[in-house]
């Protein structure tokens, strides 16, 4: 197991998660929110896959 942070060096971290104030397809913040973990989480596998000699398949 693995424990991925919700920052990203380019982005400002998330430090509550994915909160949504309003209805979440119409809030930016919280879709802004949704994409920082999910480019963090991308980074942390593609730097295990080259690590390890390509055990884990990442796009």
């Amino acid at each position: 197991m693995i424990i991925v942070g919700d920052g990203y060096i380019d982005d400002d971290c998330v430090h509550h998660g994915v909160c949504a104030q309003k209805a979440a397809e119409s809030d930016n913040f919280a879709i802004k929110g949704a994409e920082i973990p999910g480019k963090r989480l991308v980074d942390v596998c593609k730097r295990i896959n080259s690590n390890n000699k390509g055990w884990l398949y990442a796009a």
